[in-house]
């Protein structure tokens, strides 16, 4: 009885272990059937297969900043962002407050004080500007750069003279004859030589402001030079430029009291390889030392000193992001 008693326990031992061992090999083949589950920390756009992917530090870095609210742009700014043509991009916006005179609503404004500081857009061959006729010359003169329009197609030809369609009147060739100042092209006719048209019409005076021979024949020629040769490896360049009118009183020139302004800007959008870039240049109207780069600066600082708004076309995160910057080596 004895022994039946030892026999049933250890039938039954026998019995569990190899159903515990079953279960053992039933969970094992459940197991190898599902999908492998990884936690794969990335850097921002970084691809699970790149070959180089961030450490785990720098993506719990990246993790945990992205509760602030600069995060995603801080994140976008290391990685350049994907860019396509714009139309109309160059034209910058005059401040909210400007008075816009127009052909439709210039006859009540000229006769008013406020003609004095009106703004009037006027678009040639070429090129789009902001005419103040309290300065009597142009706020800002804007045009687009590619390398078919670098191809010179006719030679320059002196054409100066006063613009018809300035409302109120532009300056007239008097105002700089004996000056002491040249006529500096703030559209220059180097960019413009791609037809006849555009050629001639760089030449109206609302495309002039008064500057230094030293300035005009110098470095500002330099930078001009310069942004030409960018076309090489930009696929557009989008630019504005003209005279940094901050002041109310400026010396003048000639009988319509031309303004000489103390700083001239550049500010220059462009695409390359897929991606947006930008920068800007503040140039004193005088003899200048050192290179253009000397006097680079973020589109945020020329908006600053003229109140003017530039590329507002863009997506408003990348606008803040390039146009904060001053990234030299993309325009070298």
């Amino acid at each position: 009885m004895e022994f039946m008693k030892r026999s049933f326990g250890l039938i039954f031992i026998v019995i569990f272990v190899i159903f515990l061992l079953g279960g053992i090999f039933v969970w094992q083949q459940y197991s190898s059937k599902q999908p492998s589950v990884q936690k794969t920390e990335l850097y921002p756009s970084q691809d699970p297969k790149t070959e180089n992917p961030a450490s785990e530090t720098e993506a719990h870095s990246n993790q945990k900043n992205s509760d602030s609210p600069d995060a995603s742009k801080k994140q976008n700014a290391q990685i350049p962002l994907k860019a396509q043509k714009i139309a109309g991009l160059e034209i910058p916006l005059c401040p909210k407050n400007a008075l816009t005179i127009t052909a439709q609503n210039s006859e009540g404004v000229l006769d008013t004080p406020e003609k004095e500081d009106s703004h009037q857009i006027i678009s040639h061959a070429g090129y789009t500007l902001c005419y103040r006729d309290k300065y009597e010359q142009p706020e800002w003169v804007s045009y687009t750069l590619d390398r078919a329009k670098t191809e010179k197609a006719v030679t320059r030809n002196d054409n100066f003279r006063a613009d018809p369609e300035v409302i109120t009147g532009s300056a007239a060739l008097s105002d700089y004859k004996k000056s002491g100042f040249d006529r500096g092209h703030m559209a220059p006719s180097a960019d413009l030589t791609y037809s006849e048209e555009s050629m001639n019409d760089s030449f109206f005076l609302s495309n002039m402001s008064p500057q230094t021979g030293d300035l005009n024949r110098g470095l500002w020629k330099e930078l001009e030079h310069h942004i030409r040769t960018l076309t090489e490896t930009f696929d557009i360049l989008y630019i504005v430029t003209g005279p940094v009118l901050e002041k109310d009183d400026y010396a003048t020139i000639g009988s319509n009291e031309v303004a000489v302004p103390e700083f001239y800007y550049k500010a220059i959008c462009g695409i390359k390889n897929e991606n947006w870039f930008a920068i800007g240049f503040i140039l004193p109207n005088k003899k200048c030392s050192g290179g253009i780069f000397d006097y680079a600066v973020s589109i945020d600082e020329i908006e600053n000193r003229t109140g003017l708004d530039f590329f507002s076309l863009l997506e408003d995160e990348t606008e803040v992001i390039i146009e904060k910057e001053v990234n030299i080596y993309e325009w070298k």
